[in-house]
């Protein structure tokens, strides 16, 4: 039983998104962060939401979340990530997440290719951001031997300023996946508490080092020409 939690926390990266009138379940919570899962519609597999605050400015976290190239080196259980095609509706975007010794146990890595946009908006001088992801079908990479590749995987990061000074983020992640293969589905689900926190705060570690914390501001109109055309994209996750 503990091997199929740490599978499904490992899957946690993975996790959920939202929609309909089910309730929230508070699943996590700190002095800094909350997770909250419910059922999503159609599926015996749970959404999950994080809200916290980071102690960086918007453009900040932002810069660390656009960084797919270094992934695997701060996000967990991330083993390759890399983008793959770059346009002016977003990027797409190649992921492999790895779950080391546990291989041995029979869990097979998954990969997933995604589409990403980005929605900036700004109100008096406050900038926020919002990145939305859906996975695609697609054979660019082609697929692995042994390697599981997932269709539903959807979710997005939004980025607003938590205090007058702009200093502070306030960070909600809202997750959606089905990760395939033959794990119990209480096992997924109950990772849905261990891997999101883990997720989250990676992201806020990996926004104090210096290479990140130097990040300029950028100019709007420089964002607002790069922002995506979001049709085929479900902007419903994560509403009340």
């Amino acid at each position: 039983m503990r091997q199929l939690v740490a599978v499904a926390g490992a899957l946690g990266i993975l996790g959920a998104s939202v929609a309909g009138a089910a309730s929230w379940e508070r699943v996590h919570t700190s002095d800094d962060l909350t997770v909250d899962t419910r059922p999503h519609p159609g599926s015996e597999i749970k959404e999950v939401r994080a809200h916290g605050v980071m102690a960086a400015p918007p453009h900040v976290v932002r810069a660390v979340i656009a960084d797919v190239a270094r992934y695997p080196e701060f996000m967990p259980y991330v083993k390759e990530s890399r983008v793959i095609a770059r346009a002016p509706r977003g990027t797409t975007t190649y992921q492999r997440v790895s779950f080391g010794v546990l291989g041995a146990l029979g869990v097979a890595d998954r990969d997933y290719i995604l589409r990403n946009v980005e929605q900036v908006t700004s109100r008096e001088g406050r900038t926020s951001y919002k990145r939305i992801w859906n996975a695609i079908t697609g054979n660019d990479p082609p697929p692995q031997p042994g390697v599981v590749r997932l269709s539903v995987s959807k979710g997005f990061w939004e980025l607003s300023p938590a205090d007058e000074a702009g200093s502070q983020t306030r960070v909600i992640y809202c997750i959606f996946t089905n990760p395939g293969g033959s794990l119990p589905l209480w096992a997924i689900n109950q990772g849905n508490s261990i891997g999101v926190p883990k997720v989250f705060n990676a992201v806020r570690k990996t926004a104090m080092e210096s290479r990140y914390r130097s990040t300029p501001l950028p100019g709007l109109p420089a964002l607002m020409a790069g922002i995506s055309d979001f049709s085929g994209l479900d902007e419903s996750m994560c509403t009340e």
